[in-house]
């Protein structure tokens, strides 16, 4: 039991270094990405483009027609416009200038038309398709695969069995020994008569 709590335990761990990993890597961005995925379509993913060029990310609350989020203790409140409304990562976002109230309109043409249907059926075609002359580089692969699997198998299974006979030939020679020379001690702790 306590092989299968130590395995758990390395694998949470391993979980909370890759998780804080990423946080470090993102920045904030990942806090707030899970804010706005947690908040239920109440939360807008803000992408506040300052003066400077430099893309500034907010998370903002939807109070019906207005948009509003904190820039230190100040609250700015931008208008609610479906237009430019986004999804990307699979959140809604939007642009929004640094302290105007109005965001960028998404252009007609930068939005991308999505059919589930459509995009179901080009997904299945990709998949179920036959790629000529690529089917016996697929197998031999597998087989490699495969050899190479069995090969730590078994050595695996080798390096566990060969503790096993190391083990019961030390126990047998030990036996050996103490019917040639009597009073010699074995591995057991005891002496042989």
């Amino acid at each position: 039991m306590s092989d299968v709590l130590l395995v758990l335990g390395s694998m949470l761990v391993s979980f909370v270094i890759g998780f804080f990993s990423v946080a470090i890597l993102q920045g904030s961005y990942l806090f707030k990405y899970i804010k706005v995925k947690l908040g239920k379509g109440r939360r807008i993913m803000l992408n506040v483009l300052q003066s400077t060029g430099v893309v500034v990310h907010r998370v903002g609350q939807m109070d019906g027609d207005t948009v509003w989020y904190k820039e230190g203790k100040v609250k700015i409140h931008v208008k609610n416009d479906p237009d430019a409304i986004y999804r990307a990562m699979m959140i809604p976002q939007m642009d929004v200038p640094d302290g105007h109230p109005i965001p960028y309109r998404q252009k007609s043409e930068d939005k991308v038309p999505h059919d589930p249907v459509v995009f179901n059926n080009i997904l299945e075609r990709a998949l179920t398709r036959k790629i000529p002359g690529m089917d016996m580089q697929v197998r031999l692969l597998i087989i490699l695969l495969l050899v190479v699997a069995a090969g730590v198998a078994f050595s695996a299974y080798t390096s566990y069995n060969l503790d096993q006979k190391v083990l019961e030939l030390s126990q047998v020679v030990n036996s050996m020994r103490s019917v040639i020379v009597p009073g010699v001690e074995t591995v057991a702790g005891g002496v042989a008569p």
